[in-house]
This record gives structure tokens, sequence and C-alpha cells, in this order.
């Protein structure tokens, strides 16, 4: 059936337009008083404007998806055909001058980042399998942003700032990044986190984590899976949900219903866990590659036109290790479609690097208040836990092989009823919310790499034949407890990847020494534990800064040119004067808000044309 994009309806009604004001008495005739005070009313405006401008903020287009999901440069704006997902594909190129070629004809295809099903963009293309549910989906605009001119000259920009900046190999042209990178440090990108060193000649003990406040966090991390979001195509061909019980004599039960051509419904996972021991639940990355997805296309058709002659898909599920994938990466142009007659995309394009640092969310229902609710996270093996006590609310974090981390805290969690439960791991460092709120623990929840791991060097991802590790890396334990876990997602965060000019070669950005056989052995690395030690083998990248010099990254690492690219030459060759540091001098402010989201052409909510009707749920802050 078609699915009409789910447009949000707007809170607290319209405002509504001010009374007319009675006019003043006066001798003058009244057109030229009127006159008269519309020509002061346009002078005032234009005044204002210029100051405004000049002083304080400025309005600014987002060329490109350098700062993607963050910011959106011209873009398609789509929910999933399959799952009602909305995401965000790519409809420019960035130039070596951050110049966007528009590519709207061109974009073919993208693919949805919670059930990866390839979405075609315009119908009558030669692999549509059900052409009446594709319409052609439009290219928008980039988000328009304010930017504040005045801030750095009272203050000093602050690492995880975003930015607008003239470019230093070209000062007629503006970019946008995040400020990652502070004067008199050295920046080290390796593993996907970013390092900062005061030292002028730092060795390794000096570099630190760079660590992101919360707000920051939440504003960068990057959905994985959205139970939600469940298409029921793939459960009737028995693709499996990702999450199951840990094993066959677990107690968990999975409850899900098939409702209609769109998604899996009342998916809840319940559990009577009133023994001594743990029970558990257990995320699986099972991903549907593109093929797969071919299957389960003609599955549903042979099982509409008739009895079924095929088997169903689920046999070919295997579960891999979460990557950096971007779904505002997957653009399919024109040329390949043309060439393959098929919408698969790229494989440099579906995550080429393993991400361990992940966060997972759960609406939790809590029976009995006794026992213990146990969320766990698998990052090189180690299992990250907080472990709560559903009689006294108290919770204590804990770490695999670690004893004297035991970070401790009280929560609301004390009594029967529902409650929104979040734990992350980014940035060396756990946190907690509940219903929304961080949990404020009695010592700090950052932890020593060396004693977890051995060394940063060791975290590379891990299996075995009693412990999936990171073939399951997200779970959901019970212990002397009855409860039920709801709308369940899994986030990943941000991974820089640690290239330069000096390596970059054929526009692929990537981690690894030595380049993969990137049709072959790109599309086996997650799934193959023998392949594991290439994880061994990413770069490391340093980048000194001077006093007056700051470093800049965009959030869509893979497709951004921010300053790791920037080749130390000659400007006119794609170069920067200096290299891979922007200069104070070139800051123009800090990014406040999207006040201008691209627009919808219609009344939310209803088919009722209506062009440019604003977006409001889009505008938001820049963190």
């Amino acid at each position: 059936m078609s699915k009409s994009k789910k447009m949000p309806t707007p809170r607290g009604g319209y405002p509504k337009l001010p009374a007319k004001p009675a006019p003043a008495a006066s001798s003058a005739p009244p057109a030229t008083h009127a006159v008269r005070e519309t020509i002061e009313s346009i002078v005032i405006a234009f005044v204002l404007a210029f100051l405004f401008r000049t002083f304080e903020a400025e309005a600014f287009v987002i060329p490109t998806g350098s700062m993607a999901p963050t910011l959106m440069g011209a873009h398609k704006d789509v929910d999933c055909l399959k799952c009602g997902h909305r995401f965000r594909v790519n409809s420019s190129e960035e130039t070596g001058d951050e110049t966007p070629r528009i590519s709207a004809d061109s974009c073919f295809a993208g693919m949805c980042p919670n059930c990866r099903y390839v979405n075609p963009f315009r119908p009558g293309l030669p692999i549509d399998v059900d052409p009446g549910r594709v319409e052609t989906q439009k290219v928008y605009n980039g988000d328009r942003i304010l930017v504040n001119k005045y801030i750095y000259t009272v203050n000093d920009p602050q690492r995880w700032d975003v930015v607008v900046f003239k470019f230093p190999g070209n000062a007629q042209i503006n970019y946008i990044k995040r400020l990652v990178g502070l004067p008199g440090e050295t920046i080290r990108v390796f593993l996907g986190d970013l390092f900062a060193a005061t030292e002028k000649e730092p060795s390794d003990a000096d570099f630190k984590i760079a660590r992101k406040p919360e707000n920051v966090l939440l504003a960068m991390r990057q959905l994985v899976h959205d139970t939600n979001y469940d298409p029921v195509e793939l459960f009737n061909a028995q693709w499996p949900l990702r999450w199951q019980p840990q094993d066959e004599s677990n107690p968990w039960k999975v409850e899900a219903e098939a409702e209609d051509d769109s998604l899996v419904v009342n998916e809840r996972y319940s559990v009577d866990a009133t023994g001594d021991d743990t029970a558990w639940l257990r995320y699986r990355h099972f991903v549907p590659s593109y093929e797969n997805w071919r299957q389960v296309d003609a599955f549903t058709l042979a099982a509409k036109n008739g009895p079924l002659s095929m088997p169903p898909v689920g046999g070919e599920a295997r579960p891999q290790l979460i990557t950096d994938f971007n779904a505002y990466n997957t653009r399919v142009p024109e040329e390949a479609v043309r060439a393959n007659r098929n919408l698969a995309v790229a494989s440099i394009n579906l995550g080429l690097h393993w991400v361990g640092d992940l966060m997972v969310e759960a609406d939790v229902e809590v029976e009995e208040a006794k026992g213990e609710l146990i969320v766990d996270l698998v990052e090189a093996g180690k299992h990250f836990s907080a472990t709560i006590d559903l009689a006294t609310g108290r919770v204590v974090l804990g770490i695999d092989g670690v004893a004297d981390f035991s970070p401790a805290a009280e929560t609301s969690i004390k009594s029967p009823g529902k409650y929104r439960v979040a734990l992350s791991n980014f940035d060396d460092e756990l946190r907690l919310w509940v219903d929304g709120s961080p949990v404020k623990f009695d010592k700090s929840t950052e932890y020593d790499v060396d004693k977890v791991f051995g060394g940063r060097e060791e975290i590379v991802p891990k299996t075995s034949d009693t412990d999936p590790g990171d073939l399951a890396p997200v779970g959901i334990g019970a212990r002397g407890t009855k409860l039920a876990v709801t709308r369940l997602q899994v986030w990943r965060d941000i991974y820089y990847i640690a290239d330069s000019w000096k390596r970059n070669a054929n526009d692929v950005v990537t981690d690894f020494r030595h380049p993969f056989v990137l049709n072959q052995e790109v599309l086996q690395l997650p799934f193959d534990p023998t392949m594991w030690e290439r994880f061994r083998e990413r770069n490391q990248v340093d980048f000194p800064l001077g006093e007056e010099q700051f470093f800049v990254m965009g959030d869509n690492s893979p497709a951004s040119s921010d300053a790791r690219l920037w080749l130390n030459g000659d400007p006119r060759t794609g170069g920067t004067p200096g290299g891979a540091y922007l200069e104070r001098q070139m800051l123009i402010g800090k990014a406040l808000c999207v006040y201008w989201p691209h627009s919808w052409n219609r009344v939310p909510g209803t088919p009722i044309p209506f062009p440019l009707f604003p977006n409001f749920e889009d505008m938001r802050l820049v963190r």
C-alpha cells in the first residue's frame, strides 16, 4: 500500500495577527502619512538588518552533506517504503572548494538506515517489484541556519562548537564544520575517536580522549535500529527479529504481530526470571543485504499470487558487526543504475569501520519491585553493565575484569511501573539516563582503557563459542523479577576516520593502512571473525596546531573535505596556504540554530497542497 509522508502537526495552533492600530490624528493627508511611514519602516528595517548581519548574526544555507546528520545539505527526505522510518540521502556532491554540485536528476535511490531497504526515488526504474508504491521524490534545499558573528569577539571558541569560517584555500567561500582542536594542541585521530595533547612534542601517554558533553553526545549519535520500525515483509519471510533470547532455554518471550502491509506491531519482550539465574535478551545485527531484500520482495510477491513455491528468506540471516554506516551517503547515482540494472549501493558506502561505542534505550515495564534489571553493552569482547536493584533503585556500574570500577547512584526505579532507561559507552565513559534525566554517580564513570583492554591497540572485535561478544553487543538482563521491554533503540557514536591528504587516494576515505578489494573483502569483513585482525591495521594521524590555529572536522567523516584532507600547497590545486588547520582570523561565527529547514509541500497530516509550509519539527538548536 502507498504510504504518505508523516508530517508534524503544529503545536499550540498558529499565532494571531496583531490588531490593526487606530489611525493617529494628523493634519497631513492620510495617503501622504501612510507613504512616509512605509518609507521610514523600510529604511529602519534595512538599517536593523544591516546591523544584525554585520555585528551579531547572519543567515547561511548549508551547501553539502559534510555535517550530516547534524546539518543537511541538498537532500532527499523520505519515509522508507518498507518500514516507514524517515531518513535523508545526499543530493549534492562536495567538491574541493565546498561548492556543491546538485545531483537531483541522478539521485535514483538510497538505503534506509533502519531496515536497509534501498528505496527507489522515482517510478519506472528497471528493478521495481511493486512500482505502484514508488513516487518521485523531490530534492530539498539545505538547512538554513543563523550564525552568531559576535560571540568570538568576547568568548574563545570551544571544542565541539559548530563554526562557520572562510575556507583558507579560498576566502570567498564559507565552510561549516565542527571545531575539535584548540590552539597549541596536537590532535590525534585513532580508532574513531579524537585525542588531544598540549605538550609540544607529545608522547602517546600525553594524549587524552576528547569527551563530548551530554548535549553534543545526544545530538551526534546515529541510529542503528528501532523496534518501532520493523517491516512486516521481513517478518513474514522469517527474517529474524534483531532482539532474541540468548539461547533456547532462556525464559524471555517474544511477542509480535503482523498487522498490515507495513510494520510489525505490538513488539514486546517479557520475562519471568524469578530464579537465581540471569535471563538475557540480546541484540544481533541481522542486516538484510540488497540481494536479501530482492529475495524478500520475490517471496512477498509469490505469497500474494498463490501457494508458495519458494522457501522463506530467514535462512540467509547472519549477525554482523555494527559499522559506521550512514544512510546519507547511500546515494545510488544514475550511471550505476544504467550500468548495473539494479539499485545496489556501492560497498564503500555501507560502512567500512567497526564501531564499538554504542548506546541502548528501552521502555521497561517493571511488574515486581524485586530482583535486578541489567543493561549490558559489549566492546571488544568486554561487557559494560548497569545493574539496577528494583527494590531500592540503587544502580551500580561494572566492567568485566575490573573489580575496582563500581560507581553507584540512586534512581527512581524502585516500584512497579514504566520507565525509559538508556545506557551509553561513548568516549571511554559510561552514562545512564532514567526517563530522560542523567543519573549522577558517586564517582567518575570514566574508565582506564589500559586496565580494561590491556592497551588501546587491543580494542578489536571479539567473539567465541561461549560468548558471542561483538556479534551480540547489546543486552537486557533480568534476575529475580518479572518485567517486559518495548521500543528498543540501538545507537552508535560518530566514527572519525584517521585519514589525511597524504594517504587519501581515489576519494575513498578509510582508516585502514592497506586498501581492501572493495567489492569482496569489505562486504565480508563484518561477518567473518577470521578477518577481524585487519582492525589492528587502523591508521593513526596526528595534527599539530599553532597558538592561533584550530582543527575542524565534519560530522559526516567519510564524506567531509575537512582539515584532515587539506593539502598544504597551492590553493589553486585544492590546497590551503598552511595545511591542516584553520587560522583564528578566518572564523566567522558559531552556528546557533536551524531556523528554516526545508519546507513541506502540503499541510502536515493531510494531502492538501501548500507550498512552503514551515517544517516546524526540524527547527532546532545546533549542538
